[in-house]
C-alpha cells in the first residue's frame, strides 16, 4: 500500500475565508446582544417585583405591533410627575379608554413600569428563560468568534 500524505489546505480562497470569518464575528455580536437583552429584561422584572411602587393609571389608547395589541397607560408618580407606558402585549379583552388600572414603577426610574399585580410567579418564566438562554447564546457566540477568527487566519 502506498503512503498517502494529507495536506490541510483551505478550500476557500483567503479573501472569501476572511469575509466568512468577518460575517461570523458579526453574527456573534448579534447573539451576544440577544443574550444581554434577555438578561436585562429578567433583571428589570425582578427589580419591579422587589422595589416597585404602586400607582393608579388610566388607559388612554391602544397600539398594534408585531406581538399583538398593546395598551397605552398614563400614570402619575408619588412626586407628581406624569408618565406614559405601553404594555408589551395584551391578552384578552382590551380595557376601555379612561378605565383605571394599577401599575408598578421603580421610584428611581419611573419609566420602568408594568401592570400590577406583578409577582415572582409572573417573573419566574423570564428568569428561567434568561438563565437557560443566556449561557446558550454566549457559547454559540463564543464558537462563532472562534470560527470567525480561524477563518480570518488568526490562530490563538
Amino acid at each position: 500500500m502506498a503512503n498517502v500524505e494529507y495536506c490541510e489546505e483551505s478550500v476557500m480562497p483567503n479573501g472569501v475565508s476572511a469575509f466568512v470569518g468577518f460575517l461570523l464575528l458579526c453574527v456573534s455580536g448579534v447573539v451576544f446582544f440577544c443574550s444581554y437583552f434577555v438578561l436585562v429584561r429578567a433583571g428589570r422584572a425582578v427589580r419591579l417585583v422587589r422595589h416597585g411602587v404602586r400607582a393608579l393609571g388610566s388607559c388612554v389608547g391602544y397600539s398594534a405591533g408585531r406581538s399583538g395589541q398593546s395598551v397605552i397607560i398614563d400614570y402619575r408618580t408619588d412626586d407628581g410627575r406624569d408618565y406614559t407606558m405601553t404594555t408589551e402585549f395584551w391578552v384578552g379583552r382590551l380595557p376601555e379608554r379612561g378605565s383605571k388600572m394599577e401599575i408598578l414603577y421603580l421610584p428611581g426610574n419611573p419609566k420602568v413600569s408594568d401592570i400590577a399585580p406583578l409577582r415572582f410567579r409572573h417573573v419566574i418564566p423570564k428568569v428561567l428563560t434568561a438563565v437557560l438562554l443566556s449561557p446558550l447564546f454566549f457559547f454559540i457566540a463564543l464558537s462563532l468568534v472562534w470560527s470567525g477568527l480561524e477563518r480570518m487566519g488568526v490562530h490563538l
